[in-house]
């Protein structure tokens, strides 16, 4: 009796050992979330207004204005935390501040809102955009034999050298305008010139950009803060017909190229006629300007997208 005692104790022990080294292992099978370090709230608003405003900005499907006051990154004020004792998990920025563009130029005012989750370390957006802001333009009227071709500078394709193995442009295909020479520059800058670009590749993606014989030197930018303190952005204002308005240009440290904030509104400017002014602050002048032909602007363009679908 007591030997079968003893034996039942023992088996027992040994399904308890067993169970508990089972569960041991599981518990070190199973992964521990990496858990981002807590901010507090000067840190989270400060990251957050930039992601915010990138984020909104994004959502404009032709072209965006903030009141001339508004900086490089929302105010503290615009914004409030839902906040735990020793961190903060969400910050939102709401307004109505913000106009979005229609296709034939008319100004919409939207409200936004935008939540950053300080754990995940995303931007979501909430804005309702109008009917006559989604609206898309009429397609361009088809072009016939008769119609006259224009004279003068024409913008070029640029093609990149393909690549060995699979016989394609190796990143992407793109297209520029003539040169042209700034007007109401002093000496050093009297030479300085400049061309309209434009690239596509094979993401589908479009840049639109300024590149200028030397290193354009322009005053009243402000810094972008939040993450490139070497990048400033400059209000310029820009001229295709009758269309006169102002935009964000980006100039990163010792860079020779203006990259326009929107790529879609600029790249829609190269299509829309036959001249492109820009009015710039540059140093110790009234404005310099640049005025880009546009002749051939559509066709370079065209075939610069054909070979990214490719």
């Amino acid at each position: 009796m007591r030997k079968q005692l003893q034996v039942g104790c023992l088996t027992v022990l040994a399904i308890v050992l067993v169970g508990a080294l089972l569960i041991s292992i599981t518990a070190k099978r199973t992964p521990t979330p990496e858990l981002l370090p807590p901010l507090d709230f000067a840190s989270a608003r400060n990251i957050a207004a930039v992601e915010c405003k990138s984020a909104i900005e994004h959502k404009a499907p032709h072209d965006f204005l903030w009141p001339p006051e508004t900086p490089a990154v929302l105010e503290p004020d615009s914004a409030y935390a839902l906040a735990t004792d020793t961190s903060v998990t969400v910050v939102e920025f709401r307004g109505s501040d913000l106009k979005l563009s229609t296709h034939d130029g008319e100004w919409v005012q939207h409200p936004y809102e935008c939540r950053w989750d300080t754990q995940e370390r995303r931007a979501d957006v909430s804005m309702t955009l109008a009917a006559s802001v989604l609206a898309r333009p009429p397609a361009p009227p088809a072009e016939t034999v008769s119609t006259p071709q224009p004279t003068g500078p024409r913008w070029n394709t640029v093609t990149f050298s393909p690549d060995a193995l699979t016989g394609r442009a190796t990143q992407a295909s793109g297209a520029n305008s003539p040169s042209v020479h700034g007007e109401g520059l002093d000496w050093p800058y009297t030479d300085a010139t400049a061309q309209l670009f434009f690239q596509c590749n094979w993401g589908g993606s479009e840049t639109a950009w300024v590149r200028f014989s030397t290193e354009p030197n322009l005053t009243g930018g402000e810094y972008l803060s939040g993450y490139d303190t070497y990048t400033e952005e400059f209000l310029i204002r820009v001229a295709v017909g009758s269309n006169v308005s102002r935009r964000s240009v980006i100039q990163r440290s010792n860079s020779k190229d203006l990259n326009f904030r929107n790529d879609s509104w600029a790249i829609g400017q190269y299509l829309a006629g036959s001249e492109m002014a820009l009015e710039l602050p540059w140093f110790d002048s009234d404005g310099a300007i640049f005025r880009f032909p546009l002749t051939g602007s559509r066709d370079a363009i065209e075939s610069a997208r054909a070979e990214c679908r490719r």
